[in-house]
Formats: structure tokens, sequence, C-alpha cells
């Protein structure tokens, strides 16, 4: 990707806009009740990629519109959330325990062929 892309795929000017907003709310809030502006972060952080659509063609195989945008931000912050979790060795316990108890199981295997002896299973197969 050009190096503007990967920024904006990346997430700095995503995180940077919504920082912006933030304060933007902030400030707001901090005027006196007759000067606020109707300020919701919400739809201004939805249309962070407005403006930045324009300047993309307009007849491509794969148009490239706000919600793709904000889809494949969200893609590239999700991954890089994921990368950081496994660098940093945060697993939860559930994820790291193992299977202590050892069971003996025959399984038969045929010589030749694909035909199997009639397994039977009971319940008791399945409890501990």
């Amino acid at each position: 990707l050009p190096y503007p892309l990967s920024v904006l795929f990346s997430g700095d000017y995503s995180m940077a806009y919504d920082d912006w907003c933030t304060a933007e709310e902030a400030h707001n809030a901090s005027l006196p009740e007759n000067k606020r502006k109707d300020y919701k972060i919400t739809t201004e952080k939805m249309k962070k990629f407005d403006e930045m659509i324009t300047e993309f063609p307009k007849k491509l195989a794969t148009p490239i519109d706000a919600t793709y945008l904000r889809a494949a931000v969200r893609r590239v912050r999700s991954n890089k959330a994921r990368q950081e979790k496994r660098k940093s060795g945060s697993e939860t316990l559930k994820q790291r325990q193992t299977v202590t108890k050892k069971v003996e199981v025959n399984i038969n295997v045929p010589q030749k062929g694909s035909e199997f002896a009639l397994v039977s299973f009971n319940k008791q197969n399945f409890q501990e």
C-alpha cells in the first residue's frame, strides 16, 4: 500500500480523528449552555471518512465508500490488537489448560479398503 493508505489502515488517522472528536466534545461541554453546539460524538466519529471518499476513483471493481473504509480499519485494528495480545502472552488460563487424564482407546484399522467394523457406544463412554 502507498504510505498515505497504510497510515489510514494502520489506524493512526482513525485514532487521531477519534481523539479529536473526544477533545471537541470536552471543549463543547466546558462552554456555557447558550454557546454549546449540538454535538453528538458518535455521529461525528462516523463522519471521519466522508471527506476522504471523494479522493478515490469512482469506477473501481470494489467501490470504496465509507462502509468499506470503516470495515477495513476495524479489521486492521482487531488484527493489531490480536498480535499485541499474542506478543504479551496474556492468554487466559482456560486457553492454556491441558488434559492430564490419560484414557486408553482401541481403534480398529482395516488392513485394506474402507470397511470398518461396527462400533457401539454407550452413554457411559462419554461421562467422566
